[in-house]
């Protein structure tokens, strides 16, 4: 597969522009992927500058600094292979006290989706994995395992199913025997044997649910938003994109528990404001960008 023709990261401009870059500043790119927006970065940055590529994907990870070391660029750079939960900790290894800016896409790349071994995706049959990283101990195959109020639970939570008490059972009649080679096709079969006209946004929402699971996705997030703010300069700044409004909302919670607050239209002058927002309204990718 041709990772680079197929990497490109969404509202890429848009996303370095709102960095406000300083040529000596220290920025972290918490989930690096193929190296896009880390590689913009690098461009911006001077001799004194650091950037910090970070990703739990070691294929990514090396991927990436061949793809940003061929661009020649100035600046320092630390790759780190980890979870961007563990931020303090890896903040704490190398000496870091504060830092300019974050960058953070919440997306799972396609090569994640294209890849088979993977095993995240309705569109190929192999054995359902999900990992983001082969060192999470708990697989999509657990899933299955689980009691069916928690598998409910799952799946209105993450996936936000309607019907979601049939579709658990349904997956414990039907797949529990097959673990530990339990199929995405087998559980395409299945999401389509309980509910009627089923198209690719519920097998999505099905797939996500389970993925957000396997990856602790929403959890991660929480724990990095909080462990990165002290570590923020002020005036640093943070980008996150995000794809579903579970990972949205846990931002926009984590903004307005730490922005101005406003009571009865007026500024409440006994909070001390941490956080401020850049744009009153998130920036959207236009629908051709997403296409692409």
């Amino acid at each position: 597969m041709n990772k680079e023709k197929k990497h490109v990261p969404v509202l890429l401009k848009e996303s370095i522009e709102l960095l406000s870059i300083k040529k000596d500043g220290v920025y972290v790119d918490l989930t690096t992927g193929l190296g896009g927006h880390s590689i913009e970065i690098s461009k911006r940055l001077g001799d004194s500058g650091l950037l910090i590529c970070i990703d739990m994907d070691k294929n990514n990870l090396e991927y990436s600094k061949n793809r940003i070391l061929q661009h020649e660029v100035k600046n320092k750079l630390l790759f780190v292979e980890d979870n961007f939960k563990n931020i303090k900790h890896i903040f704490n290894m190398l000496d870091i006290e504060k830092i300019d800016g974050f960058i953070a896409d919440l997306g799972v790349a396609s090569v994640h989706l294209d890849d088979h071994s993977y095993g995240l995706s309705y569109r190929f049959n192999s054995i359902i994995d999900m990992r983001l990283s082969k060192k999470i101990t708990k697989t999509a195959q657990d899933f299955f395992l689980l009691e069916r109020e928690e598998i409910e639970t799952i799946l209105k939570d993450y996936g936000e199913i309607k019907g979601a008490k049939k579709l658990a059972d349904m997956f414990i009649v039907k797949l529990r025997h097959k673990y530990p080679n339990i199929t995405t096709f087998d559980v395409v079969n299945v999401v389509k044997e309980t509910f009627k006209n089923v198209n690719n946004r519920v097998l999505s929402m099905v797939f996500q649910a389970i993925r957000i699971w396997v990856n602790e996705e929403l959890e991660n997030l929480r724990m990095m938003l909080y462990d990165i703010l002290p570590f923020m300069k002020v005036n640093s700044r943070g980008v996150i994109l995000s794809y579903h409004s579970l990972e949205d909302r846990i931002v926009k919670e984590f903004i307005k528990e730490h922005e101005i607050k406003i009571i009865n239209g007026y500024k409440d002058y006994n909070f001390q404001p941490i956080l401020q927002r850049i744009n009153k309204k998130p920036i959207i990718a236009s629908r051709e960008e997403v296409q692409n």
